[in-house]
């Protein structure tokens, strides 16, 4: 484990644009748009292709889901691709999204950072890019004491130079207080994929680090909730200093941090492994866990929770046979003492292909709830991938609600995150698929009642 030399810049946060009041935000519970609008397909778009989305095409964007108290598509005036990456439930139950949108080109992207409120309209919803950079995504967000918004993730120049760690403070009205960039030692591939807040106000965050050339590690460390400054920072590397990666990280009812990502297996030097730290305030080591599959196969971890007993849960994957593609999506509990395991639970779709946990919330009355994918059954239904949400117990692992999600177009839809409302719905998060047009997603939220 080594301390990491970082240039950390202050920089001028340059926001593309703020909505105030969403993009077109089709909210759905009946499946009805409005009309009116005078381009004589009553569909009230104004674009006159009759699906009532105003995009052009003839694919309907809403989204319709029987089982859901509502469900959101969010696009950008723009016709952006959308997704959200992670969500967390504010004191006055609004939320707090995080993500990326950008052209279905790939031209570029901006960071997404908005407020929905509880019935998932949008409040405000701000695209950011900083000057100089052509790529920004959004990973993780966490909310202060005072209603601050932190935000991490990384920004990228042209295609051809190194991407860039980055994290921001907002205010609940979508302003930028502060924002840093940060770039390791190599000037290579950085970014964070988690943060969280301490007791003390100040960010434990986690991420990736190329403290070599070609060599990725895993990082993190605690930054100023004030202005980004660095506190400490360290790296813990796996067996060749090839690919290591920090995805999440929590703070624990004492005030300590876990950190959760990946690791080069020592089998193989190639493939990766589930890893969870534990460490003080001050980055000092309590104990690690390297969690293996089927040896010498691909594993890791997108997300951590933690409860008030102290206990820790890790969503992710692991390869289920040797197959490349066959992965499961792992939900492991994990005591907070030692980081032995007390119990796992595993999904497959049932097609042995791609399922993922993507994001982990835990309420206060024994459940533990993941968003993710899962393949379904070929023979049942064509198509790709489906957005699930999944609630299991804390106690032992027993799964008692699970819900799948299908898109308009049958294509392929994404959870990505998650969260317990105060009364225990389920929140879920990610991106669908609206058009046969390939990146013609709209971001996604949607809450149920297990």
């Amino acid at each position: 484990m080594t301390r990491a030399a970082l240039l950390i810049l202050t920089c001028s946060l340059v926001s593309t644009s703020l909505y105030a009041c969403g993009g077109d935000g089709d909210a759905s519970s009946t499946g009805e748009p409005s009309s009116g609008d005078g381009d004589g397909d009553g569909d009230g778009d104004g674009d006159g292709d009759g699906d009532g989305d105003g995009d052009g095409d003839d694919m309907p964007d809403i989204d319709v889901d029987p089982d859901a108290n509502w469900t959101v598509n969010w696009n950008s005036p723009e016709d952006y691709g959308e997704r959200a990456s992670k969500v967390a439930v504010a004191a006055d139950g609004s939320l707090i999204v995080v993500g990326r949108a950008g052209p279905y080109s790939g031209a570029e992207t901006f960071g997404l950072v908005g407020k929905f409120d509880s019935q998932g309209q949008a409040q405000w919803v701000n695209l950011v890019k900083d000057e100089g950079y052509v790529f920004s995504n959004f990973s993780d967000l966490a909310l202060g004491t005072n209603g601050e918004i932190y935000v991490v993730g990384s920004q990228q120049g042209d295609v051809a130079s190194s991407r860039n760690a980055w994290m921001a403070q907002y205010d609940g009205d979508g302003n930028a207080v502060w924002s840093v960039t940060i770039d390791g030692p190599t000037g290579s591939v950085d970014g964070l994929s988690g943060v969280a807040v301490l007791p003390s106000g100040d960010l434990a965050v986690a991420g990736q680090l190329s403290e070599s050339v070609g060599g990725r590690n895993l990082w993190f460390g605690v930054y100023s909730g004030a202005d980004g400054s660095e506190v400490w920072s360290q790296t813990v590397d796996g067996s060749d200093s090839d690919s290591d990666s920090g995805s999440a990280v929590v703070v624990d009812v004492d005030g300590n941090i876990v950190v959760g990502g990946d690791l080069t297996a020592p089998v193989t030097a190639t493939d990766q492994d589930m890893f969870v730290g534990k460490y003080g305030a001050d980055g000092t080591e309590l104990w690690t866990a390297v969690i293996d599959g089927i040896a010498g196969r691909d594993d890791g971890v997108n997300a951590l929770a933690t409860d008030s007993a102290g206990v820790i849960y890790a969503a992710g994957y692991n390869r289920a046979s040797l197959s490349s593609d066959n992965y499961d999506g792992v939900l492991l509990a994990l005591d907070g003492a030692t980081g032995a395991e007390v119990w796992q639970a595993s999904h497959d779709g049932g097609s042995n292909v791609l399922d993922t946990f993507y994001d982990v919330a835990v309420d206060n009355a024994g459940n533990v709830a993941v968003s993710g994918i899962h393949t379904p059954i070929p023979a049942e239904e064509a198509g790709g991938v489906n957005l699930i949400l999944r609630r299991y117990a804390t106690a032992d692992g027993a799964l008692n609600w699970a819900h799948a999600h299908d898109g308009p177009t049958n294509g392929s839809d994404y959870g990505y995150g998650v969260a317990f409302t105060a009364s225990g719905d389920v929140i879920g998060a990610g991106m669908v698929a609206v058009s046969t047009v390939q990146g013609r997603d709209d971001l996604w939220l949607g809450e149920y009642t297990p």
